[in-house]
């Protein structure tokens, strides 16, 4: 499996609890922030082709957006 590198902002006392939760089960901070993530996306229902629309509706109606943000 290929794996992408981000960064991810956290206040303070959700990187605590992050780190606590991760420690105790002896797993990486990122391994506990793609697991939570993959369940979010499959309680949420988030299939790919849904994705896919979406992506492509915003990349349509982008440059209109970009047009009328300034009137």
């Amino acid at each position: 499996m290929m794996a992408k590198a981000t960064s991810i902002r956290f206040d303070d006392n959700l990187y605590d609890t992050i780190l606590a939760y991760s420690q105790m089960n002896n797993q990486s901070i990122s391994s506990f922030v793609s697991e939570a993530v993959a369940t979010y996306v499959a309680d949420k229902g988030v299939q790919p082709d849904a994705k896919s629309a979406i992506d492509d509706y915003v990349d349509r109606f982008a440059p209109l957006l970009e047009k009328l943000k300034d009137k």
